[in-house]
């Protein structure tokens, strides 16, 4: 647990001085409910960015896990305090545009999973906004709303050579509210597999 902007994050190290991080905006409004001794309240919403953050550490990435109102340029200040040099924001459905409050913040590059991408176009303006190194992964049967597939095709049309995409099939979906965790929208059952190529992203 680390204090940040008021608030508590929750960063895991792995062993030796990391290169490469990653910051995690989870979706909805934000909210993880990080405590003082580091437990978690938001248990019941399932964000693959709670569960999996541990995973990182493991292949000598950095993660660290922001809460709801968190200063994402201050969030990228304390991962290259603890001396990651390349540090990557990673949002899931509205953790997308928090992460990208965070542009300015010098970063390595952004991951954008199960986005808004309509709104994320307007964030971005025009192409020359968008990094260089920016992953977009979705999943070809996405039911949100907001998140439909055809709405991520149009932004890798729109911004070009400076997106990689990366199309999840598969994993599990409850049939419940298409927007939430227990769905394609939430990469359930896909946990591992987006994780990994998240790594292979940063690392590369």
């Amino acid at each position: 647990m680390v204090p940040l902007s008021g608030k508590f994050a929750l960063l895991n190290l792995p062993s030796g001085k990391p290169r490469d991080g990653v910051i995690l905006f989870t979706g909805n409004v934000g909210y993880v409910g990080v405590q003082a001794d580091g437990s978690v309240r938001n248990k019941r919403g399932g964000s693959m960015m709670i569960s999996t953050r541990g995973w990182y550490p493991r292949s000598g990435v950095a993660s660290l896990l922001i809460d709801q109102g968190v200063n994402a340029v201050e969030a990228v200040e304390l991962l290259k305090r603890k001396g990651v040099r390349n540090v990557y924001l990673v949002g899931e459905s509205r953790g997308c545009l928090r992460a990208m409050d965070g542009l300015d913040g010098g970063i390595a590059g952004i991951v954008l999973i199960s986005c808004m991408h309509d709104e994320v176009k307007i964030r971005f303006g025009v192409q020359d906004k968008v990094p260089l190194r920016t992953l977009v992964i979705h999943h070809q049967h996405d039911r949100c709303y907001g998140t439909l597939p055809y709405n991520a095709e149009e932004f890798l049309r729109w911004a070009g050579p400076r997106v990689e995409a990366h199309w999840m099939t598969g994993g599990a979906d409850d049939g419940g509210h298409p927007c939430r965790s227990q769905t394609f929208h939430g990469m359930k059952g896909n946990e591992g597999k987006v994780v990994s190529r998240i790594i292979q992203f940063v690392k590369r």
